[in-house]
């Protein structure tokens, strides 16, 4: 009998194992190798980053690395601070300065993450991938609302009459009798019957949408004023009507733009079922911002990375929340190469003028130095709207002045024609450059 039993066990666990190798660990395995042809690899060494070497073990292993090497030590987060006091003087033996190296930052081609979606892809395509997208959103919400009716429907049923467990398996005459009324009755069990199927209706048209527009996997990187509500609530509208439709919106989290807490709290709660009533239901109205990274060291670093050449889930997640911004949790010391790290990795940079704190003026002075201003589009909030050619005179002085377009209260570009022709202009020469194998071509301002 145990015999028998194993022989039927080993061909099930054989076929589930197969399925986790198909669905998880060979696209795992294929995003890590793009990684390492694309030269991200970890730049951590130990001997500087636990507190367990001494003095004399690090000098010897300093004098060992490459310049570049020596550079990133000095450079992450992760190594120690006396450790880093080594590789400094290491380096000043070799001929370097002391405030070069503290203002080092590796090149464009140590942490851009390679393009998500096919080079194949056409400018056409894409944005045709981008309509019909729009248009699956659409219909997905009608369903939506059909099976909150239908809900509603159920529940005012239940209250009312309160019907005991088993009814639903109990024969035709018992049901009638308990309510009553032939119609109640109808109505009851073809409301229940009917939220079951669009519940499942909804999670296979979710995930249907996921792998449909997964080529749409375009990087839209927005950097935003922090810590001010008033000019984030328009924000997070902006985003959903227009920057979401045309690819995967990422920006670092504060309190004011991070997941819903009361999605949050209601996942913590162990109930069967709730956190796919939470995902089909609550996100597509809330319009949650998902969570997709926590970054506080190298390891969540690369996890990052990792995450940036993913295609389905983002677009799940994505086709859901109908394109609202993913927010990435960093540390203190890890916001500038998470943000350096974006920068070169996306297709598209909107910059929102709204409001210049120091976070900004550091990224602004990095578009300029990095030659990013290509593929920035500058917004701003219409109530701050007399700031944002001020702003950018200061930044880009002596240079072309990009347009700034401005957006209202509802979120919706003052502009919206020349707005959507910037975007889609932008779009096309990112397609155009991976396309030819580079990043050359210049776009008009």
């Amino acid at each position: 009998m145990l015999t028998a039993l194993l022989a039927g066990l080993i061909p099930a666990a054989l076929i589930v194992l197969a399925m986790v190798a198909f669905v998880w660990l060979i696209p795992a395995l294929r995003r890590g190798r793009v990684l390492q042809q694309a030269g991200l690899v970890s730049r951590k060494v130990k001997v500087f980053a636990a507190g367990l070497y001494g003095r004399q073990q690090q000098q010897e292993v300093a004098s060992t690395l490459t310049d570049t090497d020596l550079l990133w030590v000095h450079y992450l987060p992760d190594h120690r601070n006396e450790a880093k006091a080594i590789v400094r003087n290491e380096l000043n033996r070799r001929g370097y300065l002391d405030e070069d190296v503290r203002q080092w930052m590796p090149a464009a081609g140590a942490i851009t993450v390679p393009p998500a979606y096919r080079t194949t892809l056409s400018h056409k395509a894409y944005l045709n991938l981008s309509r019909l997208r729009a248009v699956w959103s659409k219909a997905f919400r009608l369903i939506l609302a059909a099976a909150f009716v239908i809900l509603l429907v159920a529940g005012s049923v239940e209250l009312s009459y309160s019907p005991p467990k088993g009814l639903d398996d109990a024969p035709w005459d018992e049901q009638r009798a308990f309510f009553g009324n032939e119609y109640v009755t109808d109505v009851y069990f073809a409301s229940h019957r009917g939220f079951s199927i669009f519940f499942i209706g909804l999670y296979a048209v979710s995930v249907f949408a996921g792998m449909l527009f997964s080529r749409r996997s375009m990087r839209v990187l927005l950097l935003r004023p922090f810590g001010d509500r008033r000019m984030t609530k328009p924000l997070k509208k902006f985003v959903v009507k227009t920057l979401g439709t045309f690819g995967y919106v990422f920006t670092l989290s504060d309190r004011t733009y991070r997941p819903n807490l009361f999605l949050t709290l209601l996942l913590f709660l162990p109930i069967q079922g709730l956190d796919l009533f939470v995902l089909l239901f609550l996100t597509p109205l809330i319009h949650n911002s998902t969570r997709i990274a926590t970054v506080k060291n190298e390891r969540k670093y690369r996890r990052l990375q990792r995450f940036l050449l993913r295609r389905f889930r983002p677009s799940f997640i994505s086709f859901l929340s109908e394109g609202q911004a993913f927010n990435i949790r960093c540390t203190e010391p890890w916001w500038k190469p998470c943000i350096l790290t974006l920068m070169h990795s996306s297709e598209v940079i909107v910059v929102d003028l709204s409001s210049v704190k120091s976070g900004t003026d550091w990224e602004l002075q990095q578009l300029r130095a990095r030659g990013l201003l290509r593929k920035c589009v500058f917004v701003v909030a219409d109530s701050y709207g007399h700031t944002g050619a001020t702003l950018l005179e200061r930044y880009f002085e002596g240079h072309d002045l990009p347009r700034v377009y401005a957006y209202n209260a509802a979120g919706t570009p003052l502009e919206y024609g020349a707005f959507l022709s910037k975007l889609i202009a932008t779009v096309d020469v990112a397609l155009t450059d991976q396309a030819r194998g580079q990043r050359k071509v210049e776009l008009p301002i």
